[in-house]
């Protein structure tokens, strides 16, 4: 059954729900007016009394049908919106994500910032289906740190046993209450492993030894054994013990009530997943960590217990009995207990969580993706990558135009990418750089082949200056390009991609500058490509022979508009469309002003080179 079918499967149960509720709100106005009615009529002796406990018990009847009712209605409603949500991925849309990952970025990280990575409208939105912050977290560093090829072949075979599992997603989603799990893991972790704040099981010997002593004194007074002075003197050790543990205890419940709060559904999400089984060991491992220490959803549910305790104290027929029962210390006492046996299994259970939600987004995304394939990841050796039909991820469908690339394995090493304004030369670029990211993360990719070696991935494209770093556009690029010239000097190989290259400084100093970084680059044993609008750097080609080629985007202007097929073609670029961009918006440049026609340098016959493109938005 497909998203669309189960979407309007659940819109007819979201709109019955809503009948039912709206129902259940007359039956308790009705149920309410029976009850008024029963009093009114039994305090005028016109009825018998046992007709208000009927009106009442049929009052409270539909009062727990009512919140039956709305309960499933709220579940519905979920669930209804988990596959708009779906649709509206597969539309070309991003669903509703929960993070948007900005929060996860490192500093410094050679291309994180200059993808489409994270934010609202990002690949790591069409993605993430995690409700906790690990799961998030896990997904994002994956993205960012490329796996080896055991770790990428036991995470294929892991999404493998999840892909098709539509129905758990579905209930992943649902699960447990409307929110996301802020708790993050390392905070968690710091709470769960601190030292102790209070002593040992000693101190409960000493707390019941004084609510018994209180206990007996009071009986004992009470039946004319002893003095009350003696009862009294008990009660004023107990309210001593109560003020001298008053501070500890209430830290030791507030720290863990803001541990439980930022977990969230963490606990109906453990739930779940220690329900299901998988033959996978990669998914196995992570259900047997669950169960160290025992049950992971059942442990915190019992941390749980003692803070809901806790919460009755907050009435005051309750608090009365509770403070005199020593009730906070105690408690406080368990939650230490919980800490010294369950703490250091905390961390793993959420980082078992992290990965299961991980997987879980990308068997998502491939059940969502049919047309996209898995990289073949060759042995680590000289750098390399070959792609067909490589596209952007996140064009919608029927948008975009896929194309072949060919860099290293006895092609060229060095593209240099000339074209037209908006004829998809960054867009391509980006589409590479997630395409790598993607690969090396064990997700499908959009294209029809795409194999590679292990590369490190080095790239800018975006351009902006940072105010609050107090750099300019060009002092940004240079520690961008920086971070890539040391990353090169690595053990595993480089792949570039430089857009613009150098654009914030004079033509002269940026077609000698960028010459001289492409060289050293190569010499570092990278590849890459190198968009520019400089024809003078295009020139490089034809020092390296075979080791570098020409490929543009071309622009052709029809009827008073530029059109664009978005097809890399070998060479140079034959004209320029500036002028055209600047007179289509209403700025009159001149009709005099000529295209200049620059020197072709086309690719080297015999290289093997085919260069690729990719959509543009």
């Amino acid at each position: 059954m497909t998203y669309e079918d189960r979407r309007n499967a659940w819109r007819a149960r979201a709109a019955a729900a809503g009948r039912a509720a709206k129902a259940f709100g007359w039956g308790q106005v009705v149920a309410s007016l029976l009850l008024a009615a029963a009093l009114v009529a039994v305090s005028q002796g016109l009825i018998h009394g046992a007709v208000i406990l009927l009106a009442a018990l049929a009052f409270v009847a539909v009062l727990y049908a009512d919140r039956l009712v709305a309960s499933r209605r709220r579940r519905t409603e979920r669930t209804l919106a988990f596959y708009e949500a779906g649709l509206d991925r597969l539309a070309g849309g991003f669903g509703a994500p929960s993070f948007d990952g900005a929060a996860f970025l490192p500093a410094g990280h050679p291309y994180a910032s200059q993808l489409d990575l994270t934010g609202p409208r990002s690949l790591f939105a069409r993605l993430c289906a995690a409700r906790t912050c690990a799961g998030a977290s896990t997904l994002l560093d994956w993205l960012l740190r490329p796996a080896d090829g055991a770790a990428l072949s036991a995470r294929g075979a892991a999404v493998d046993a999840i892909r098709g599992r539509l129905e758990l997603r579905e209930a992943w989603s649902v699960a447990g209450s409307s929110g996301v799990s802020k708790a993050e893991p390392t905070a968690v972790e710091a709470w769960a492993l601190a030292p102790p704040s209070l002593p040992g099981r000693w101190l409960e010997w000493v707390l019941r030894a004084v609510i018994a002593s209180v206990a007996a004194t009071a009986l004992g007074a009470a039946m004319g054994w002893w003095s009350w002075w003696l009862a009294a003197a008990a009660i004023c050790v107990e309210a001593l013990a109560h003020t001298l543990l008053q501070l500890r205890c209430g830290a030791v419940l507030a720290s863990a009530e803001l541990v439980l709060d930022t977990l969230g559904p963490t606990v109906p999400l453990l739930k779940l997943l220690e329900r299901e089984h998988f033959d996978a060991p990669g998914v196995a491992t992570i259900t047997a960590r669950l169960r160290e220490g025992g049950l992971a959803s059942r442990s915190l549910a019992r941390l749980a217990r003692s803070l809901e305790r806790i919460e009755l104290l907050r009435h005051e027929l309750v608090a009365m009995y509770g403070y005199a029962l020593l009730w906070p210390a105690r408690e406080a006492l368990a939650v230490e207990r919980w800490r010294l046996r369950h703490g250091r299994h905390l961390a793993g259970w959420l980082a078992a969580l992290g990965q299961f939600e991980a997987l879980l987004s990308v068997a998502g995304y491939a059940d969502e993706h049919p047309d996209h394939t898995f990289a073949d990841i060759l042995p680590a050796g000289p750098p390399s990558i070959e792609a067909e039909g490589l596209g952007h991820p996140l064009l919608p469908p029927g948008r975009g135009v896929g194309n072949d690339l060919r860099l290293g394995a006895g092609g060229p090493r060095l593209l240099l990418l000339s074209g037209a304004n908006m004829a998809g030369k960054s867009t391509w670029l980006r589409s590479i750089g997630l395409a790598v990211a993607m690969a090396q993360a064990g997700l499908p990719v959009r294209a029809r082949r795409l194999r590679l070696t292990p590369l490190a991935l080095g790239v800018s494209i975006d351009g902006g200056d940072s105010l609050l770093d107090g750099e300019s556009r060009f002092m940004a690029e240079l520690h961008r390009l920086r971070t890539i010239y040391s990353l090169a000097a690595g053990t595993t190989p480089t792949l570039f991609l430089l857009d613009e290259l150098l654009s914030g400084t004079n033509p002269q100093d940026r077609i000698a500058g960028a010459g001289a970084l492409l060289e050293g680059l190569l010499l570092r044993g990278a590849i890459g490509i190198c968009s520019t609008h400089d024809l003078e750097l295009t020139r490089l080609a034809e020092r390296h022979g075979p080791g570098a080629c020409n490929a543009h985007f071309a622009s052709e202007l029809a009827g008073g508009r530029l059109l664009f097929d978005y097809r890399l073609r070998p060479g140079v670029v034959g004209r320029s469309n500036a002028l055209d961009l600047m007179r289509s918006v209403g700025l009159d440049v001149g009709a005099t002003a000529q295209h200049p026609t620059p020197r072709l340098a086309s690719i080297p016959p015999g290289s093997g080179a085919t260069p690729a493109a990719t959509s543009t938005r």
